[in-house]
């Protein structure tokens, strides 16, 4: 089902998940892929969302839920029937925008076409109208990267040539900081950890790490599970003054 969807789409489900879980809703709710929407893509959502009403839709989804027992993440929870027709809508927008990938910019439109649901009426309480967004992403497409090319062997621009690779994002604007090879890494940062970034300003800056994302590519010698090495590592990165602590700058190539 998910073939075509892009890595950040495939991250903004997976939280949506989380999201139910932690209300201990029995459905993946539209709100909930809002949620997800809002955690995974910045970017997106601070180009059609003020910042203050990211705080406020939680806000208003905190309130409108019911707060029950929380259900484990392994939890296989099934997507509620306008969550389906949600994602129906945002295979329809990328088809109709002749885009080979169903990204984050998609999903945000199949929301706003379930036009009944509580997540199409909280964005239309924050501005949002579905033929205003539709326009923008056809005029100016700012969408994601199709990340199915990678899966076709095509690389994505400025992607370090083989082996995995480490990808950092500011957490305030939601753009690439820098995209490195993972061997240009002394260790791999943890939460907390500061990291030593070239920037083009000043040369270099120093960056707290607040989360961190690792996949990794399996391998499957013969049928049986004997190893796994890292396909990327993505860090939420906010930038600061150097404050001490153990830093990790990126070796020259």
């Amino acid at each position: 089902m998910f073939e075509r969807y892009t890595e950040k789409a495939r991250r903004a489900i997976f939280y949506s998940r989380y999201e139910a879980s932690e209300y201990g809703s029995p459905y993946i709710e539209t709100e909930h892929l809002l949620l997800g929407l809002l955690r995974e893509d910045k970017a997106l959502t601070y180009r059609f969302v003020l910042p203050a009403s990211v705080e406020h839709l939680r806000q208003q989804i905190d309130a409108h839920s019911i707060r029950r027992e929380k259900t484990s993440v392994s939890v296989d929870l099934p997507l509620s029937n306008e969550c389906k027709r949600a994602l129906h809508y945002a295979t329809e927008e990328a088809e109709a925008l002749s885009h080979q990938h169903i990204g984050t910019e998609h999903l945000l439109l199949g929301l706003l076409r379930e036009e009944e649901s509580f997540a199409a009426q909280l964005l239309r309480t924050a501005g949002l109208d579905l033929a205003a967004v539709r326009r923008e992403l056809s005029t100016h497409a700012g969408g994601e990267v199709d990340s199915t090319a990678s899966e076709r062997g095509a690389q994505p621009e400025n992607e370090p040539q083989g082996g995995g690779h480490a990808e950092f994002i500011d957490d305030v604007t939601g753009q690439r900081v820098a995209i490195v090879g993972i061997g240009a890494l002394p260790f791999v940062p943890r939460v907390g950890e500061l990291i030593v970034l070239p920037d083009p300003a000043a040369g270099e800056a120093t960056w707290r790490v607040l989360e961190v994302t690792c996949d990794f590519r399996a391998c499957f010698p013969s049928g049986q599970y004997r190893n796994r090495e890292f396909a990327s590592v993505r860090l939420r990165v906010s930038r600061q003054r150097p404050s001490g602590g153990r830093t990790a700058p990126l070796e020259s190539t």
